[in-house]
């Protein structure tokens, strides 16, 4: 809106879309194969999955913790690489710069936001429930291939959904089982809900800069 299609680098939008919408492709796939190799292990111990309940409960500690440092590294730097660039803008730093202070404060927005989702517990019931019958060797499965595919990406500097990177890996887990064992309606509406986020937001902001500029001249 600020400068016309020209002020746009399509080059480098488009690579970033492309690790948008590919990532949760990779997450379902990986999410799959560990699954499934999980499955064999349990095969050849002669384990069910029930049995294994206790040990991958406690596996899950340290999967879960791993998603929570992968979520902080790719989603909260967004967040930190925007506030930087408007700070760069305002104060007419020749490189981009990111005070302690912008690192702190989007952490503790993040922790915040996460703990008060998690106080209403809706997102929990979709994940944990609508998606696919889970136990905690799927939520192992699941959390493992997720930070594998967030982690990858925030060092190749791309930037990806964790929601949607830890939804598909655990519908991934849930394909193990068999396409049936996967509630597709529930997938859907998610996936749905993402890909008309991302025209809705940029038409917002868009529309924000027409108002707010009319008014500063």
């Amino acid at each position: 809106m600020a400068l016309g299609f020209d002020g746009v680098k399509w080059t480098q939008l488009t690579e970033i879309m492309a690790a948008l919408i590919f990532s949760p492709v990779i997450g379902m796939l990986v999410g799959l194969l560990l699954m499934t190799i999980s499955k064999r292990i349990l095969a050849a111990l002669r384990l069910d999955i029930e049995r294994a309940d206790g040990f991958y409960k406690k596996m899950q500690i340290f999967s879960s913790s791993f998603v929570s440092f992968t979520h902080g590294s790719n989603d909260a730097t967004k967040v930190m690489g925007i506030i930087a660039l408007f700070l760069a803008t305002h104060y007419h730093y020749t490189e981009i710069y990111v005070p302690v202070w912008v690192i702190l404060a989007c952490a503790g927005a993040m922790a915040v936001g996460t703990y008060l989702s998690v106080m209403s517990m809706r997102l929990v019931r979709t994940l944990g429930e609508g998606i696919t019958q889970l136990h905690p060797v799927h939520g192992f499965s699941a959390e493992t291939g997720a930070v594998l595919v967030i982690f990858t990406a925030s060092r190749l500097g791309m930037p990806v959904s964790t929601t949607h990177v830890v939804t598909s890996a655990v519908t991934g887990t849930g394909m193990a089982s068999g396409f049936g064992s996967v509630g597709w309606r529930t997938f859907r509406d998610i996936i749905l809900a993402w890909l008309i986020t991302l025209p809705f937001c940029a038409g917002v902001a868009a529309a924000s800069y027409y108002i707010l500029s009319t008014f500063t001249g």
